[in-house]
């Protein structure tokens, strides 16, 4: 929220949407003005007035329009700007989250959300709202200046506008259903197919082809059905609201004809309110619908405040303990009881255990990508939940067991971390048997599982962070590569706290610590 309030709600004012919304009203009223005055010389017959007087309103014209568009192209440049700039720092604000926060989300789902929550307040800030004050401008000055020149006028035009709120609640009752079935019907079709995508193979070895080609058929039967429906209900839907319009315009003319002619409206006052009914009837529509809109913007900035109110205090580590006190943590079964546990972070340390007995996690556990449900761990004098982002990678470092797929190279990852020191991370690229080309060339989501692996094997190697945690670093290495990994890890002068299985990685100098049965044990 701090980010919100500090780069969106300070930079994005809503003065200059506003006065561009009503720029227009005051040009509105005059043009109805000269337009009644035209319209009652040329009746008497007095051309050269009418030429001067439609002059007039065609300078008016040109002279509006030209300022508006200057105005708004100017407008519309800052506005992207800005909005930019906010999007950017919505961005950043996202990546200081604390790593829980980062972990436990659907990352693409959150951005999703954040995108069309972001779009959602813009359009408020720059359209909705701006819009609803015009709107309500145009009524009140619209209406109290028909009223001023006739009541009958101005309550006749309300009352025919006011009719046009009756479609939208047709609309919202009886026809939106159609289209929230059919973007239901949608989604579960792309998810069927989707999972059908991920699992192709299994399809075909059990000869499941015809079954998933008449379960995707009997999809399309429903969205055939509800596809009709849903097209007749938005031709019923553009049908209704075009008659409304010709109903307003044509019931308009007719009314105020009617007035006119008997006298009970002067025809000056009806020009007039037929000019200006238009734009009345848009200004009272709006006045009405756009209020449910900006509550769903609220519910949005709401949304966007909850995504960024995590708070992390960011502290740096000290000392050379990795400490566990009375942690406790279960997924579906028990990971960690009560267990506490120390280590010096400067040994090498191999964490041994059965399958499924929680090693992963207790790296994700010291990592803060878990809280633990009872306990404390420490990486140093800092609880793990609480170190400063400053301090990855160059402090602490976490070798997952899936690579990130990064679209860059990895010559250009080594820059950005490493700077100058870039140097000793190719050594230990070329160490690995890894080619220029694939380094300096290929982005690492184009590369195989076991050339990413070697990759970030070389980025931490040469980092040599005091806090260094590997989970299966072996996984799609070949054998050449374990043995490579290996010789570099015998020579390696930091430590680190490694999660294998592999036999090779055992016969390395190092001490041992198993995890069984929801405690720790140093087995030397």
């Amino acid at each position: 929220m701090v980010a919100m309030q500090n780069c969106f709600w300070r930079r994005m004012r809503y003065e200059k949407a506003i006065g561009l919304k009503l720029m227009p009203i005051p040009f509105q009223l005059l043009q109805a003005f000269l337009l009644s005055q035209l319209v009652l010389l040329a009746t008497d017959g007095e051309v050269r007035k009418v030429g001067f007087y439609g002059g007039i309103l065609l300078g008016l014209l040109v002279f509006y329009h030209g300022i508006s568009m200057v105005l708004k192209m100017k407008y519309k440049k800052e506005k992207w700007i800005e909005i930019q700039i906010a999007k950017l720092s919505f961005y950043q604000s996202y990546l200081r989250l604390p790593l829980e926060k980062l972990y436990h989300s659907s990352v693409g789902e959150d951005l999703e959300h954040f995108t069309n929550d972001f779009d959602t307040v813009m359009e408020k800030r720059f359209e909705k709202f701006p819009s609803l004050v015009a709107a309500v401008a145009e009524v009140l000055l619209f209406g109290g200046y028909l009223f001023f020149l006739n009541p009958l006028m101005a309550v006749l035009l309300l009352a025919i506008g006011l009719v046009q709120l009756v479609p939208p609640l047709i609309v919202k009752k009886y026809m939106q259903v159609n289209y929230e079935n059919c973007r239901d019907i949608e989604a579960e079709i792309t998810d069927f197919t989707l999972t059908a995508f991920a699992g192709f193979l299994t399809i075909k070895i059990y000869n499941l082809t015809e079954w998933w080609l008449n379960r995707l058929e009997k999809l399309y039967a429903r969205y055939r059905k509800i596809g009709k429906e849903s097209i007749y209900a938005s031709n019923g839907e553009m049908a209704l609201y075009e008659f409304l319009g010709q109903l307003l315009s044509y019931g308009t003319y007719c009314i105020v004809g009617v007035l006119a002619v008997t006298g009970k409206v002067p025809l000056e006052v009806g020009i007039q309110g037929i000019a200006l009914s238009g734009n009345f009837y848009g200004a009272l529509k709006n006045s009405f619908l756009i209020w449910p809109e900006l509550a769903v913007a609220k519910v949005a900035e709401e949304r966007l405040t909850q995504l960024f109110a995590c708070k992390n205090r960011e502290e740096e580590i000290g000392g050379n303990e990795i400490r566990l006190e009375k942690v406790s943590f279960s997924y579906d079964k028990e990971i960690l009881k009560n267990a506490s546990f120390s280590m010096d972070h400067r040994a090498k340390i191999l964490l041994k255990g059965a399958n499924g007995t929680g090693k992963s996690t207790l790296l994700k556990l010291l990592m803060g990508l878990e809280p633990p449900e009872k306990g404390r761990l420490f990486l140093g004098k800092v609880r793990a939940e609480e170190i400063s982002r400053k301090m990855f990678p160059e402090k602490v470092l976490y070798l997952p067991q899936d690579d990130p797929m990064l679209s860059i190279t990895a010559e250009a990852l080594y820059d950005e971390i490493l700077g100058r020191d870039r140097e000793e991370a190719l050594r230990y690229t070329d160490q690995f048997d890894l080619s220029r080309e694939t380094v300096s060339n290929r982005e690492i989501a184009a590369l195989s599982g076991g050339e990413r692996k070697k990759i970030f094997l070389a980025l931490a190697l040469a980092v040599k962070p005091p806090f260094l945690f590997m989970d299966e670093p072996t996984n799609h290495l070949d054998e050449e590569g374990k043995q490579i990994l290996a010789a570099c890890l015998a020579e390696y002068s930091g430590g680190f706290l490694m999660v294998t299985h592999d036999r090779l990685m055992e016969k390395l100098d190092a001490r041992r610590c198993v995890l069984r049965e929801g405690e720790l044990y140093d087995e030397g």
